[in-house]
């Protein structure tokens, strides 16, 4: 990750846990619904990270998401932080463990075209 989008999110993740309730409620109400091109809506958090980042689409997919959908991301295009859980195989009878949350970039869907 380069240097300046790293010092970004960082300043994205410091705003983020020194938020208010209220505020929070105001900018998700300014935001709606946003989920990825899977059909998974996206929590507070990465809805309000999108929207800091500037991304305005309502459906958002990693590149080989998109890929998947039979769209592709334009080429120069730039993706906008999420988080993204990262779970831990344990025990079958005991079930997935959270272990931690990843950083992953997604694309909104007026970054992608359709494959010609």
């Amino acid at each position: 990750m380069c240097p300046e989008k790293k010092q970004k999110l960082n300043e994205l993740r410091r705003r983020l846990s020194t938020m208010s309730k209220e505020e929070e409620a105001r900018l998700l109400a300014e935001r709606g619904i946003v989920a990825t091109i899977d059909g998974h809506v996206l929590s507070p958090r990465n809805r309000i990270l999108l929207a800091w980042q500037g991304c305005e689409d309502a459906i958002v997919g990693g590149f080989q998401q998109w890929k998947r959908a039979g769209r592709h991301v334009r080429a120069g295009e730039h993706g906008a932080a999420i988080f993204f859980p990262r779970i831990k195989k344990t025990d079958p009878d005991e079930g997935p463990e959270l272990a931690g949350f990843l950083t992953v970039s997604v694309f909104g869907k007026s970054q992608t075209e359709a494959y010609a």
